[in-house]
Formats: C-alpha cells, sequence, structure tokens
C-alpha cells in the first residue's frame, strides 16, 4: 500500500512540476515578447490608421502579401477609412504565441494581442497577429471589429 500511495505521489508531483514548468515558459515567452511588440504597436497602428494603403502595405509579411492584391488592399483600406482619425490606443494585451515549421516558410512565430483603440467615429477591438522572425516582427493580420464598420 505505502509503495502505490509513493507512486500515485511520484506521479503528482511530476504533473505538478511539468504544470510549472509550462507556466513559467508561456510566461517569459509573453515577456520577451512584450518588450518589443508592444512599442512595435504602439507605433505602428497609428500609421495603418491613417488609412493610406502605401504606409501601411510596407508593415506585412511577405506571407501576408502573398494573400492579398495591392487592388484588395486599397479596397480594405477605404472601407476601414469609415472608422475615421485615430483619437486613442489603449494597452496591447498579449494573447497566445505559436510557433509552427513548413518547408515553405521554415519557422514561423505568430503573436497574438488584443487592442482596444478609439476613433473618430466610434470604438474598436483590433486582434493583431504579428510574424515574428529574424528578430523582428512584421504584422501577419490586422483584425479590426466596430459596429462604427456596420453603419
Amino acid at each position: 500500500m505505502k509503495k502505490v500511495l509513493k507512486w500515485i505521489g511520484i506521479v503528482i508531483g511530476t504533473i505538478v512540476l511539468l504544470v510549472c514548468l509550462l507556466g513559467f515558459w508561456v510566461y517569459s515567452s509573453q515577456q520577451k515578447h512584450n518588450k518589443v511588440a508592444i512599442p512595435y504597436i504602439e507605433e505602428t497602428v497609428p500609421v495603418i490608421s491613417t488609412w493610406k494603403s502605401d504606409a501601411a502595405i510596407n508593415l506585412f509579411s511577405d506571407e501576408a502579401h502573398k494573400s492579398f492584391s495591392s487592388d484588395d488592399f486599397n479596397k480594405v483600406m477605404i472601407f476601414l477609412s469609415k472608422m475615421g482619425e485615430l483619437k486613442s490606443l489603449g494597452l496591447p494585451k498579449f494573447q497566445t504565441v505559436s510557433s509552427s515549421m513548413t518547408t515553405a516558410n521554415g519557422k514561423q512565430v505568430l503573436v497574438t494581442y488584443l487592442v482596444p483603440a478609439e476613433y473618430e467615429n466610434g470604438t474598436a477591438e483590433i486582434t493583431i497577429v504579428l510574424d515574428y522572425s529574424d528578430d523582428t516582427y512584421r504584422y501577419h493580420s490586422f483584425n479590426l471589429n466596430s459596429m462604427a464598420l456596420t453603419e
């Protein structure tokens, strides 16, 4: 009976240790990205929010460029310009980090943030997915959700 309890204790202890290590890894990964990604977001969202395609398109990753044409990007920027001028930007909140490896793109690290924003014509929640490679961030996607776009 004591051997069984001993093994149960070891298994539970190992599980607790693994959960703690996973938590530490997630926390340290979050902190690593927050140091650089948050200032990058705070610097670049106002550029995107000018709704000028020429200024914004250069902030997107090569992979993002493959998913849209220049005309499509211009149409999206014209549509988003309904939001008006950016009035204020809230603190970006870290959501997730994911890594993948493909033969076509190699290693890809995507970091997701939620950012509250206030525009001239309403409030919005922006979901930003950044592509992190070669110690730099570029936009993988920029999703602006606002009721002001439905009017």
